[in-house]
């Protein structure tokens, strides 16, 4: 059976070859010339949390709507696999490091189908050589997007209080690595990683694709 889905894939890659989102060459979803490109992130608000790129470079804000939009699990494992380069300089070998994405409302599921922070976390959680959790961080109250938030406050004041945490026996004592797609003031970030660490988490730090 795995034999012959990967010849399928073969002959469907031979039928419809991939292309590069950003500049549109034949060959992987993303190229390695535009991920070179990519702009750096800006400096963080959080020492707790790193990310690979500038939301504001155009070429990114393109992935990060695809990302979004798309529940492209080829995308997800080249951006992960950048994720995992970057993680690598601070979390090789640490044996206590369990990988939770940012959970996503009911009503936001049923709309995009897919959480696009699972399906990055998917790929980066082999560092971990475990799956990552999803059953800890749980999305308890629905709130409007943090893109139409006016300011920080209002963004503050959006989050508070919108997660819950079960299962604390499985982080506790342990260090948590959140996975999102973005952060621009770092608030649901920040929110979850409190009730983590109140939770009994020994730390929370986490990662992203752009700020």
């Amino acid at each position: 059976m795995i034999f012959a889905m990967k010849l399928l894939n073969v002959f469907l890659n031979f039928l419809f070859p991939t292309k590069c989102i950003v500049c549109n060459a034949e060959g992987p979803d993303l190229c390695a010339k535009c991920l070179a490109s990519f702009e750096g992130p800006k400096p963080s608000n959080y020492d707790w949390i790193v990310s690979l790129w500038n939301y504001r470079d155009p070429n990114v804000e393109r992935v990060m709507r695809h990302i979004k939009n798309v529940p492209n699990k080829r995308i997800a494992k080249i951006l992960a696999d950048n994720m995992t380069a970057l993680l690598r300089q601070g979390f090789a070998g640490h044996g206590k490091l369990v990988i939770i994405p940012i959970p996503i409302g009911r009503a936001r599921m049923r709309e995009r189908g897919y959480n696009q922070s699972l399906l990055l976390a998917r790929p980066l959680a082999t560092i971990t050589h475990q799956k990552p959790l999803t059953n800890i961080l749980i999305k308890s109250k629905q709130t409007k997007k943090q893109g139409t938030a006016k300011n920080k406050q209002e963004r503050i004041h959006n989050i508070s209080g919108s997660f819950k945490v079960q299962h604390t026996h499985l982080i506790r004592n342990k260090t948590v690595l959140l996975v999102d797609d973005i952060t621009t003031t770092g608030t649901t970030l920040y929110e979850a990683r409190k009730i983590l660490l109140e939770s009994g988490a020994y730390d929370v730090v986490a990662i992203t694709i752009a700020n």
